[in-house]
């Protein structure tokens, strides 16, 4: 009996510690959804281009985020990235017939994200492109 008691202990500790806390911060989807200014440089280009793109959090997928207009292509689609600690990986995805894929690290201020990644317009050729994300809103 006293070893049921204990076991039945136990178990209603670990079931209360596994509950989520509401008093813990965002998560880190959270965190990134808003509207950010991109600076984004590659080979090909003698200047910058600047634009904005807005980061959504993903309907389903807790540890993925949305965003729309991603390499400036188009804000009617989005490119999902998945969020691994402190990076978001893009895995291969064609949007508005480029072909992209890349990763991203994330600031400790969730406000930065410095970006490379490879974009091919359909000629079979990968331009590699560096950015930086800026939190805005």
């Amino acid at each position: 009996m006293k070893a049921q008691k204990f076991l039945l202990g136990i178990a209603l500790l670990t079931s209360m510690l596994a509950c989520e806390d509401p008093t813990d911060p965002e998560t880190k989807a959270e965190r990134l959804a808003g509207r950010w200014m991109v600076e984004e440089e590659d080979h090909l280009k003698s200047v910058n281009d600047s634009y904005h793109v807005e980061i959504e959090i993903h309907p389903i997928y807790e540890d993925r985020i949305l965003i729309d207009n991603f390499y400036a292509l188009s804000s009617d689609n989005s490119i999902y990235a998945d969020i691994n600690n402190m990076t978001l990986e893009v895995p291969e995805q064609e949007i508005d017939g480029f072909s992209i894929h890349g990763s991203a690290t994330i600031a400790s201020d969730y406000k930065h994200l410095t970006w490379v990644y490879f974009v091919d317009d359909g000629s079979g050729t990968e331009l590699e492109v560096h950015a930086e994300f800026t939190k805005i809103e």
